[in-house]
């Protein structure tokens, strides 16, 4: 009778599940990691290899390609507010959903970024890139100045992008525990 029971229960919990996954979410969503290229950029036109999930990506053209694809992708998946690093390059073109970031600029400068409203978010943080933890003592002045600004922090989880740290930084692969979009750890650091 007790494993009926089960059965009887875990059939019903797959059943409810199912019914749950298969419903569609179509509320509001906050994109929490975007970037806003400037021209220049070396990764506009690249095609990368495929993943471990056999896709391959092919990059956008140039910035102003890459702009009108992701605002377009904004309106259409109901994206409300959208965490950009470099987002002043955006901030015209939808000043409601861009959160602007940024964090590869000394503390002086994202300071003075946020006085003049240019500053939402000090991201993304990624001393993982440089062998470095998330608790290494170059790091902590960003922590200080998002306390101090009262904004949010944002910490990119090496390795990044389709195989971006596969590919461009392969030096690092021997350290790390996890790769290819799973969460990394650096295991034999220096400091």
């Amino acid at each position: 009778m007790p494993k009926t029971i089960f059965i009887t229960a875990l059939v019903c919990t797959f059943f409810s599940l199912s019914a749950y996954s298969a419903s569609k979410y179509s509320g509001p969503i906050i994109d929490v990691h975007i970037h806003a290229y400037k021209e220049q950029s070396p990764l506009f036109g690249l095609e990368h290899p495929p993943t471990l999930r056999g896709k391959t990506y092919r990059a956008v053209k140039n910035a102003e390609h890459l702009k009108q694809e992701v605002l377009q992708r904004f309106h259409k998946y109901n994206i409300v507010k959208a965490v950009v690093t470099a987002g002043e390059l955006w901030l015209e073109d939808a000043p409601t959903t861009i959160l602007v970031a940024n964090a590869t600029k000394p503390p002086s400068i994202l300071k003075k970024q946020h006085e003049l409203d240019y500053l939402d978010v000090i991201a993304e943080v990624a001393p993982f890139y440089e062998g470095k933890k998330l608790d290494h003592p170059s790091i902590e002045r960003y922590f200080k100045l998002a306390e101090e600004l009262g904004v949010p922090i944002g910490v990119h989880i090496f390795p990044g992008s389709p195989n971006f740290g596969l590919h461009y930084l392969p030096e690092v692969l021997g350290s790390m525990r996890a790769y290819n979009a799973s969460p990394g750890q650096i295991d034999n650091s220096t400091d």
